[in-house]
C-alpha cells in the first residue's frame, strides 16, 4: 500500500479529447535499482544527468550518490532520497534526449521538487538546495509509522484517539494516510479494531514525517535553501498534490508552495480530479523512491495504464538489461520543446498573466520578484493594466492624486476609498479626528483584555481555528467598540455575519444591517463612538444619512478583513519561527519591530488599483489616460534599493515608511488601532506557544482573494 495507491475511482471520470504526454514525479517504494544502474551504464543522457546532480548534491555537503549507480552499492542513508531525486531528473533528461517533451507534469509527495524543476520553475541547483532543506527539516523530527485508513475522511477521524496522529495524505474517497510514533502502532491498532475501523500499515520501516504539520516549525530550513531563488513561470501545466490544483503553463507557482511542500498533507484527491479530466497520449512515470522491505505494488501505475496510452516507467529488470520496448516508444514520441531564454519567458508571462482575475491571487506575490528582474513597471496586455513595482514609482502613484484616481472603487464604496478630492478631502477631514489616538482609546484599552478573554474561552476546547475563533472575533470586538455599538447592537451584527468572512460579501451584509441600525431610534450607541459622531454630523447637515451608513459599513468591513488576516499571520509566524519567538520572549521591546516586519514582508493587502486621469509618463513609460495601474505594495516593501536584506525579518531596521497601510491621501486612518490589536495578540499568545501546535489532521487553508494575502483557515490544537 503506497501513498499514491487506490486511484481507480478517479480514473472513471469523463475525459476531454485533448491528447498529450503526462510526466509523473512521485516517491515510489518500488525503486528499480537495477534498472537505474543499467540506464546509468548504457544511456549517456541518463549518466550525464546523474553526474551533474551528484555535483550539486556534494556542493550542499552531502555524500556522493555515484556508488549507487556505478555498482548498485549501499550509500549513506541520508543520500538515498537524493538518489531517488536524481533518478527522476535523469529519466526526465533521458526522455528529452529521445525527443519526448511534456504537456504536463504531476508532482506527488517528494516528487514535487523534481517536478517543479522539470516544469522549468526552478533550476536543478535550486531543486537540490530545496530538497536538501526539506530533508534537513524532516530529520529534525522522529521517524513515524505510516498507516492507511481506507475510505475514512478527515472529518470522521475520531477525536478521542488514544495517541497523536498526523495527517500525511488525503486520498479522497480512497481514504487517509496518517502518521504515528512507532510505539503507538499497537495501541492504535487495538483502538481501530475496537471501533471496527479498517487499517493497515503502509511500510515496515519508520519514515520521515514529510508533508505533515510536524514540520511546521522547520520553515527556516526552506528559507535558507530558497534564499536568492526567484522561480520562473512553468513551461507546461503543473499538477501539484501539495496545492491540490493545477498551475497552468506560463503561470507562476504560488509564493507559499515551498512551505506547503513541507507542512501540508498530500492532497491527491483534488489534484487527480483535474488530471483525469484529460486524455493522455502517453504517461511517463519518473518514479524513484526509497526501497523498503515488503512494500506492496504501486497501484497508480496499473490504474493509469488502464486509462491512457503507452506508458514508460522504471520496472525492475535483471542486472544489465533495459526495457527496450519502453525506450523505443520514446523515440517516436512528442518532440521536446526547448526551454526559452529568460527574456522570452518574461514576454510570454506578460502576455499570459491576467492580474485582474481571482486565479492570479495565489501567484501575485511570486510575480513581483520575477518581474522586478526586468524592470520597475510592466504592461500586462491581457488585463490592459500597468503594474508598478519599485518603491519610488509606487510612492509617486500613491502621492499623485491629481493624475491617478481611486474612482474604480466608487461603485463599492463612494465616500472614502472610491473618492478623489475634493469629495474625499471633506469626508476625510470629518472622520480623521476620531481616528486619532484619543478617538481609538477605548477600543485600544480593551484589546489586551479581549485577547485574554478569547484565549481563556478557547483553552476550554481541544482546538480552534485561529481565523474564525480568534482573529476575527478579536477584531470584531475592537471595531464594534470603535464604532460605538452597545452590546446588544454588537451581538445583533455579529449574528448576521457568516463564519467565513473572506468567502462572503460581508460589506453587503453589514450595509443592510447599518441601514436598519442607523435609522432605528431605539438602537443606542456609546458616547464617543463613531456612530454617535456620525449621527451628530447628520443632524448638523455635514453629511446625509446615506453617507453615514456607507462609512459605518466601510469601517466594519475594511477594519475586520485586513486586520484579521494580519493577526492570523502573526500567530502563524510565532508558531513556526521558534527563533523569533525566543527573541521576543527575551526582549519584549522587539514586539513592535516584529509586527512591523511581518506587515512589511507579508501584508494582508498586497495590491491596490488606480486609474490614470490623463496621459502621463511613469518610469519612462507613456501611460495613456484611462489606463488601469496596479500598485504592487508588497513589491515596494521588499525593494532592495530601499530596504537592506529586503526579504529578511530584521529587528531595529532604520525607520522608512512602507506601504502596508497604503499611502498619500488614502493612507489607512485606522493604522493606530490595527497596531494596538497586533500588540495585544502577540503579547497574549507568546506565553502560550509551548502549549499550542498546528492541528495535525486539519491543514491550513490559503486565501485566494484578489489583492489580499493570508490564510482562510489556520487550525490549532492544545498539546496534550
Amino acid at each position: 500500500m503506497n501513498l499514491i495507491s487506490k486511484l481507480s475511482g478517479w480514473l472513471k471520470s469523463t475525459r476531454q479529447t485533448d491528447a498529450e504526454v503526462l510526466f509523473v514525479f512521485g516517491a515510489n517504494d518500488n525503486f528499480a535499482a537495477k534498472t537505474a544502474t543499467a540506464y546509468y551504464q548504457s544511456e549517456p543522457a541518463f549518466r550525464e544527468s546523474i553526474v551533474l546532480t551528484d555535483l550539486l548534491i556534494k556542493a550542499q555537503g552531502h555524500g556522493s550518490i555515484l556508488p549507487f549507480f556505478e555498482a548498485n552499492a549501499d550509500i549513506a542513508s541520508v543520500s538515498v532520497p537524493f538518489a531517488g531525486m536524481a533518478t527522476q531528473l535523469a529519466l526526465w533528461d533521458l526522455c528529452r534526449s529521445k525527443g519526448t517533451g511534456p504537456a504536463a507534469v504531476l508532482g506527488i509527495g517528494l516528487g514535487e521538487i523534481p517536478a517543479i524543476c522539470a516544469a522549468g520553475a526552478i533550476s536543478r541547483e535550486s531543486a537540490v538546495r530545496l530538497f536538501s532543506g526539506f530533508l534537513q527539516a524532516a530529520r529534525q523530527s522522529a521517524a513515524q509509522a505510516f498507516l492507511f485508513l481506507p475510505k475514512l475522511k478527515v472529518s470522521s477521524l475520531l477525536a478521542d484517539l488514544p495517541c497523536k496522529v498526523y495527517l500525511a495524505a488525503d486520498l479522497g474517497p480512497q481514504g487517509l494516510v496518517v502518521l504515528c510514533s512507532e510505539e503507538d502502532v499497537e495501541k492504535l491498532g487495538n483502538y481501530f479494531r475496537h471501533k471496527k475501523i479498517d487499517w493497515q500499515r503502509c511500510r515496515q520501516e519508520g519514515g520521515l514525517p514529510y508533508h505533515t504539520p510536524l514540520l511546521g516549525s522547520r520553515r527556516a530550513y526552506l528559507w535558507e535553501a530558497m534564499e536568492g531563488v526567484v522561480p520562473a513561470p512553468v513551461t507546461c501545466d503543473y499538477y501539484s498534490c501539495a496545492l491540490g490544483q493545477k498551475v497552468p503553463s506560463q503561470s507562476l507557482l504560488p509564493h507559499f508552495l515551498a512551505e506547503d511542500l513541507l507542512g501540508a498533507p498530500i492532497n491527491l484527491n483534488k489534484a487527480m480530479a483535474e488530471v483525469v479530466a484529460r486524455t493522455w497520449k502517453a504517461v511517463v512515470h519518473c518514479y524513484a523512491g526509497i526501497p523498503m522491505a515488503g512494500a506492496p505494488k504501486d497501484e497508480v501505475i496499473e490504474a493509469l495504464k488502464q486509462s491512457a496510452g503507452p506508458h514508460l516507467f522504471l520496472e525492475e529488470q535483471p542486472a544489465g538489461k533495459l526495457p527496450e520496448e519502453a525506450l523505443q516508444r520514446l523515440k517516436g514520441g512528442q518532440q521536446a520543446k526547448p526551454v526559452k531564454p529568460p527574456e522570452d519567458r518574461y514576454q510570454q508571462f506578460l502576455n499570459h498573466f491576467d492580474i485582474l482575475v481571482p486565479a492570479a491571487a495565489g501567484s501575485l506575490q511570486a510575480a513581483y520578484p520575477f518581474l522586478r528582474q526586468f524592470g520597475d513597471i510592466h504592461y500586462l496586455p491581457k488585463s490592459n493594466t500597468w503594474l508598478v513595482l519599485s518603491y519610488e514609482l509606487v510612492n509617486q502613484v500613491m502621492q499623485d492624486h491629481q493624475t491617478f484616481s481611486n474612482r474604480m472603487y466608487s461603485e463599492r464604496e463612494p465616500c472614502l476609498i472610491g473618492a478623489d478630492p475634493p469629495d474625499h478631502t471633506s469626508i476625510r477631514s470629518l472622520v480623521q479626528p476620531h481616528f486619532a489616538p484619543k478617538g481609538i482609546q477605548k477600543a485600544a484599552d480593551e484589546a489586551d483584555a479581549e485577547v485574554a478573554r478569547c484565549l481563556e474561552k478557547l483553552s476550554q476546547q481541544s482546538g480552534f481555528d485561529v481565523v474564525c475563533d480568534f482573529s476575527v472575533p478579536i477584531v470584531q470586538a475592537a471595531v464594534g467598540r470603535f464604532l460605538g455599538l452597545d452590546e446588544a447592537s454588537f451581538q445583533a451584527l455579529k449574528a448576521v455575519m457568516p463564519r467565513d468572512i473572506y468567502e462572503n460579501d460581508i460589506m453587503a451584509i453589514a450595509n443592510e444591517y447599518f441601514m436598519w441600525h442607523m435609522n432605528n431610534p431605539d438602537a443606542t450607541s456609546n458616547q464617543g463612538g463613531m456612530k454617535h459622531y456620525l449621527l451628530r454630523a447628520v443632524e448638523a447637515g455635514s453629511i446625509d444619512m446615506k453617507v453615514a451608513i456607507s462609512l459605518m459599513t466601510l469601517f466594519w468591513d475594511a477594519g475586520i478583513i485586513t486586520s484579521s488576516l494580519h493577526l492570523t499571520n502573526l500567530v502563524y509566524e510565532l508558531l513556526t519561527r521558534p527563533d523569533i519567538a525566543g527573541k521576543l520572549r527575551e526582549d519584549p521591546e522587539l514586539v513592535s519591530d516584529f509586527i512591523g516586519e511581518c506587515l512589511r514582508l507579508n501584508p494582508p493587502g498586497v495590491q491596490v488599483m488606480r486609474v490614470s486621469k490623463k496621459d502621463t509618463v511613469l518610469g519612462g513609460m507613456s501611460i495613456p489616460a484611462g489606463s488601469m495601474v496596479a500598485i504592487g505594495m508588497q513589491s515596494a516593501n521588499r525593494d532592495p534599493a530601499v530596504f537592506s536584506r529586503a526579504d529578511e525579518m530584521v529587528f531595529n531596521r532604520p525607520t522608512r515608511r512602507d506601504f502596508v497601510f497604503g499611502g498619500g491621501i488614502h493612507f489607512c486612518p485606522g493604522h493606530h488601532l490595527a497596531k494596538r490589536e497586533a500588540e495585544a495578540v502577540v503579547n497574549g499568545v507568546l506565553p502560550l506557544l509551548d502549549q499550542l501546535e498546528l492541528d495535525p489532521v486539519r491543514p491550513l487553508r490559503r486565501l485566494y482573494k484578489l489583492g489580499f494575502s493570508g490564510m482562510a483557515s489556520l487550525p490549532l490544537r492544545w498539546k496534550k
